[in-house]
């Protein structure tokens, strides 16, 4: 196996989301093990700074132009941007699948021709990279749906995984009186959401939008239940904040969601939004969770947890990379 002295992580410039985080995370951790470790902002035509956001991080920025043509440089590029991998034709490239749906463009589950369509058409442009052309590359997973993707197309790939920042882990929801309020993210799983907003006026919706991070975790502390009817392309980071800060979790069954490492809860709160009972086992999971939420909470123990030990785990994860892929000084 070959190794490097240098690693360069290329990040979409002026995001604060969890991807680009977790793309500074390993940076600053990789710089910690006393590797020289830099992130490169794209696109490479303007000059960028780092977010303030993670300027607690210890990052170093590179340009594309201060990069050296050397395969004793490892270039680690996130799935949604395979494209860029054509300016490091002298550098070794690693493919970081930060999610699964979202370099295809559309959801797996998802029979959209017209999609597919566009999918073909940018590898065929040049706007992407095929799994035939990646298969010789290095490749990391975020998720166990990712690395279940990978393994079905023959993909051998080493576990990068991420984790919340300590602003989460600071627990403050157990003396916060809970409000049977239903939250959920307008940006995702919107139509199912809306008809259950429809047919249930009974129950309180709340949308998480224009608040800041503060009002969110203030938002999550009071309510007692967070919906998400999506597709989680990923392990999003969205479910498990809403977990640490006290909320019960009803999500669908769609990409991530559906396997039990990514989010670790009981069936009963796995809802496939296309059975004919759906909406009758909405109401009954909701009625119970409201009143009978201190039991229903507990239910959640084992996920806080696997939150809780995620930074140790995203560790371990770099200590392995360092030792698989990084010369010894």
């Amino acid at each position: 196996m070959q190794k490097y002295n240098k690693v360069v992580v290329c990040c979409p410039a002026e995001l604060v989301t969890g991807g680009p985080e977790l793309l500074h995370q390993f940076v600053h951790h990789l710089t910690e093990q006393g590797v020289d470790a830099h992130i490169t902002y794209y696109p490479f035509c303007s000059k960028h700074s780092t977010p303030e956001a993670y300027k607690h991080y210890k990052i170093n920025i590179i340009s594309l132009s201060e990069i050296e043509a050397s395969e004793d440089i490892l270039i680690v590029i996130p799935e949604t941007a395979t494209q860029i991998s054509k300016r490091f034709p002298y550098n070794s490239i690693a493919i970081w699948w930060l999610s699964v749906d979202n370099y295809f463009g559309y959801p797996l589950s998802e029979n959209n021709i017209y999609k597919k369509g566009v999918h073909w058409l940018k590898i065929l442009l040049g706007k992407k990279l095929s799994l035939r052309k990646m298969r010789e590359m290095i490749h990391f997973y975020q998720s166990e749906y990712a690395r279940l993707f990978l393994q079905h197309n023959n993909i051998t790939a080493l576990s990068l995984k991420d984790y919340l920042n300590k602003s989460h882990m600071d627990i403050g929801y157990a003396n916060v009186e809970k409000e049977n309020v239903i939250l959920y993210n307008p940006k995702k799983g919107i139509a199912i959401t809306n008809k259950l907003k429809e047919n249930f006026r009974e129950f309180q919706f709340k949308p998480i939008e224009n608040m800041t991070a503060s009002e969110v975790r203030i938002t999550l502390e009071r309510s007692k239940l967070y919906i998400d009817f999506g597709h989680h392309p990923g392990k999003d980071r969205f479910p498990r904040e809403a977990v640490m800060a006290g909320c019960v979790l009803i999500t669908g069954v769609e990409g991530s969601a559906a396997n039990e490492v990514d989010i670790p809860i009981p069936s009963r709160f796995k809802l496939d939004s296309n059975k004919f009972n759906f909406e009758s086992e909405f109401k009954k999971c909701v009625d119970n969770i409201f009143s009978n939420f201190h039991n229903e909470i507990k239910e959640f123990e084992y996920y806080r947890n696997c939150i809780k030990n995620e930074e140790q785990d995203f560790r371990n994860d770099v200590t392995s990379f360092v030792r698989s892929y990084i010369k010894q000084k």
